[in-house]
């Protein structure tokens, strides 16, 4: 554990008037610590790159800062429609996620199948 964790939890209970989501810690914590965020980075670099890139939705052309550029999107036209159906898809694997995870079994998640 490293030490930037207590004051960043600290400085988001401050913020949050003493509440805070621990989802909302986690993410601040990711913010702060560069060994988690070299992590993510890494994961963001490798799996979801080859598969848009497999599937011909986006291209990662070399020296680009890892910036999603789809091909053939009219972004003025079609963000809107674009957006709603990223949101629903989301929406999906969170429901998914949240009916496979047993929230009884304490630390960690369990997958019931």
């Amino acid at each position: 554990m490293t030490a930037v964790y207590q004051p960043v939890i600290i400085r988001e209970l401050i913020w949050g008037d003493g509440k805070a989501l621990i989802s909302t810690l986690a993410l601040a914590i990711a913010k702060e610590d560069p060994h988690i965020l070299a992590y993510l980075e890494s994961v963001v670099k490798r799996w979801p790159k080859s598969v848009l890139q497999k599937h011909g939705v986006c291209e990662f052309p070399r020296g680009a800062d890892y910036a999603l550029f789809a091909q053939g999107v009219d972004w003025k036209q079609d963000r809107d429609d674009a957006l709603l159906l990223c949101n629903d898809l989301i929406a999906q694997w969170r429901a998914r996620e949240s009916n496979e995870m047993d929230v009884s079994a304490g630390w960690g998640r369990l997958r019931v199948r």
